[in-house]
């Protein structure tokens, strides 16, 4: 339902994006994974809207999402990268992002297969790259040459995703 624009500001007005946090750092329905998957699918959706991300700001979510990058059910990890993804379209979640050190997991996560994963990685270290601090880690970890790979993907939205993702790249490149 999130993926609509009105249901996206209803879920905000009327208080729902506060118990999805709540359900994002319950360590009960981190173990759910069909559960935890919903969850952050329903954040990742509401995420879009700017007016969520600044409530989702207010409730702490990036630590939560950086955290939730060690889980190992993809399903679970495409949402909460995309989650990321639109969080970081705001400058000041990219530093919350590289402070908790959410950038080499999303790194380590461009060694995977999961088309749907690499597109929201691609965006979310994009997003990144915008910020030189943060490219530098990108950087350091061979992130570029990890996008740049992407290139060759079979998937159509993984290549446009990684394209996308290198121009900043190049530009902050020392």
């Amino acid at each position: 339902c999130a993926e609509d624009e009105q249901t996206r500001d209803l879920v905000r007005q009327s208080g729902g994006l506060d118990p999805l946090v709540k359900l994002a750092k319950d360590p009960t329905v981190q173990l759910d994974k069909p559960l935890l998957a919903a969850v952050t699918g329903a954040i990742w959706k509401c995420a879009i809207s700017p007016a969520n991300v600044r409530r989702f700001d207010d409730l702490n979510i990036m630590p939560i999402l950086v955290g939730l990058l060690k889980d190992e059910n993809e399903e679970v990890l495409t949402n909460v990268v995309g989650g990321l993804a639109e969080c970081c379209k705001h400058p000041e979640n990219r530093t919350v992002l590289r402070l908790n050190d959410g950038i080499p997991p999303l790194v380590m996560l461009l060694n995977g297969t999961n088309a749907p994963l690499l597109q929201n990685v691609a965006l979310v270290l994009g997003e990144c790259a915008h910020e030189m601090e943060s490219m530098e880690i990108i950087d350091q970890l061979d992130g570029v040459r990890l996008i740049w790979s992407l290139l060759k993907n079979p998937d159509t939205l993984v290549q446009a995703n990684a394209a996308w993702a290198l121009c900043p790249c190049i530009q902050n490149a020392k």
